[in-house]
């Protein structure tokens, strides 16, 4: 903190952060080292949350494959014998793979997906773990519908999702002097009447400002660009997108009585 409050040439990280605190008023007090016995102390929360994954022991792999009608089947087929286990085995090139019953194969799929030594691979990882010892018949299928069908993967993954090269835009080298804005909304109605925000962000330090609006009229977002200028003054270059408030007549003027350059994103 000190150091962000006595030196110039911050990158824009450090920046964006002397900025929010600018905000503040308070006092900087050092703390020797050997004195900082808590300074962990919040990233050691102890939690009493435990999650229970399910356990196959060989006794339960027995007692599945004797009842499973499809694996009764398998066992008068060529390239399948017991293990000293007396468990049902395919014969690979890799070596004896057990036959996974039915009732058993979401128990293996969620020990080879879900655990955190796995990690929530794709389909290649899961499927690769699962047939290091396993096998059953329609497998790759089953671990492509649970993969796919994970929560977890849902919420940090995209699969399948194409995006657009990005643009090529000049970089900033200073706070303010390059922007982009965009609308937001619409939300629910405030008490003053408001429905959308203005969204500007400083491309330097990342630094972001919110403007409240009645509606996303050309008029309306001039008012907010002008109250932004008032406060940092002028940028040089806006980047906005093909939007019709933005690409309007009067947005137009506004920039060019700035001296703004306007670049609209393809």
């Amino acid at each position: 903190l000190k150091y962000l409050s006595t030196h110039r040439d911050l990158n824009s990280r450090l920046t964006r952060w002397a900025l929010i605190l600018s905000e503040y008023r308070f006092s900087i007090v050092h703390k020797a080292g050997k004195s900082h016995g808590n300074a962990d102390a919040l990233s050691r929360v102890l939690t009493t949350e435990v999650r229970y994954l399910p356990v196959v022991t060989i006794d339960e792999l027995r007692e599945e494959q004797a009842v499973d009608s499809d694996i009764g089947s398998l066992a008068k087929k060529k390239n399948y014998e017991l293990s000293q286990d007396k468990l049902l085995c395919k014969v690979t090139v890799e070596g004896l793979k057990v036959v996974i019953p039915t009732k058993l194969r979401g128990k293996i799929l969620q020990l080879h997906h879900d655990l955190p030594q796995a990690g929530h691979g794709g389909n290649k990882k899961t499927l690769k773990r699962i047939q290091e010892q396993f096998w059953w018949p329609g497998m790759k299928e089953d671990v492509r519908n649970y993969v796919q069908s994970c929560t977890s993967c849902s919420q940090r993954k995209h699969y399948g999702v194409k995006t657009a090269p990005l643009g090529k835009f000049s970089e900033p080298t200073e706070c303010f002097s390059q922007i982009s804005a965009d609308i937001v909304g619409p939300l629910p109605l405030t008490p003053r009447g408001n429905r959308y925000f203005l969204s500007i962000i400083d491309q330097f330090s990342r630094y972001v400002d919110f403007y409240p609006l009645q509606d996303h009229t050309a008029e309306s977002i001039a008012m907010a660009f002008l109250q932004y200028f008032g406060r940092v003054g002028a940028p040089g270059q806006i980047l906005t997108d093909q939007g019709a408030e933005f690409s309007s007549e009067l947005i137009g003027h506004f920039c060019s009585f700035f001296k703004v350059k306007k670049v609209r994103t393809t």
